[in-house]
């Protein structure tokens, strides 16, 4: 039986047996072989990863871009509100919240 190994995907390779490899490679650069191999038939084609790409930027954006939900007040337990610092200096501008 021909010894095997586990790739990141938890599919089984089947290695080669001692016998049938050429004596001048080590063992290292065939499993590296072998691990190239699996990796390039797990790959996805261009048009699917772009596909994928595309989905997975939209949803990171749109969530970085969703509004802020406010807080609830430690006091309260009820929303805080959201004001903008209008007083001049370094802070207007910037948002903070408040108890309602």
């Amino acid at each position: 039986k021909s010894p095997t190994l586990v790739d990141a995907q938890t599919e089984i390779i089947e290695v080669e047996d001692e016998d049938e490899v050429d004596d001048n490679e080590d063992s290292d650069h065939r499993l590296a072989l072998l691990l190239s191999e699996a990796e390039a038939e797990a790959e996805p084609t261009s048009s699917q990863r772009s596909n994928n790409d595309t989905d997975a930027t939209k949803q990171a954006w749109s969530t970085l871009m969703a509004p802020i939900k406010p807080p609830k007040c430690s006091v309260h337990g009820e929303p805080a509100k959201e004001l903008t610092v209008t007083k001049t200096g370094p802070n207007k501008g910037k948002k903070f919240f408040i108890c309602s």
